[in-house]
């Protein structure tokens, strides 16, 4: 072995007699106060004079306490919640919320077989969206009726409606429009399944 391994580890070895030796007298130290003369711990009477030869410091008088005021702010109840309705038809399922008497869409799937061929989701008096296959569209309009969701259905069996293709212009329920194929008759016109 050489010198400076030798040095090295002597040092090591002298560091960590110091280090054990400085705990134990840190624990001495520290746990001295719980324990008697020989490491016993104190019993009730010895607690007791320990703590009558040192009595608690006087409080100094204390100052008259003023009560602060209090915050009077009014509490701003919590805006209600929206009621929600769900309805399934042959074309999908529509999620809709009435809050303040507008509707709005908050969720729909078209069922297997369809695709969503246009949608309104509101807010607003009426919201509605519209599924279609490869032979039919289906218009469901929602609407608030006494503060919950209301679902109605319009077929449009490919024909009426306009140059949009969606059953009509209006309210979106499957009547009106302005195209070569609207007017009156069981697919277009105005109202909420078509007709005049």
């Amino acid at each position: 072995m050489t010198k400076r391994a030798a040095l090295l580890s002597a040092m090591l070895f002298a560091a960590v007699v110091v280090a054990v030796v400085g705990a134990t007298a840190a624990l001495r130290f520290v746990g001295g106060g719980a324990v008697g003369p020989g490491g016993a711990p104190l019993t009730q009477a010895e607690v007791r004079r320990a703590l009558a030869q040192h009595p608690p410091p006087r409080a100094s008088p204390a100052a008259p306490v003023t009560p602060h005021p209090t915050s009077t702010a009014a509490t701003t109840p919590a805006p209600p919640a929206p009621v929600r309705g769900s309805f399934t038809s042959s074309g999908g399922t529509v999620n809709a919320a009435c809050l303040s008497g507008q509707v709005r869409l908050t969720s729909w799937i078209p069922a297997q077989g369809y695709q969503t061929d246009g949608y309104a989701p509101g807010p607003g008096a009426t919201a509605w969206v519209m599924f279609k296959s490869s032979g039919s569209e289906l218009t469901i309009t929602a609407t608030c009726a006494h503060g919950k969701p209301s679902f109605t259905t319009a077929p449009d069996i490919r024909g009426g409606g306009g140059a949009d293709r969606h059953g009509g212009g209006g309210s979106g329920r499957g009547g009106g429009g302005s195209g070569s194929s609207g007017g009156s008759g069981s697919s277009g016109g105005s109202g909420s399944s078509g007709g005049s």
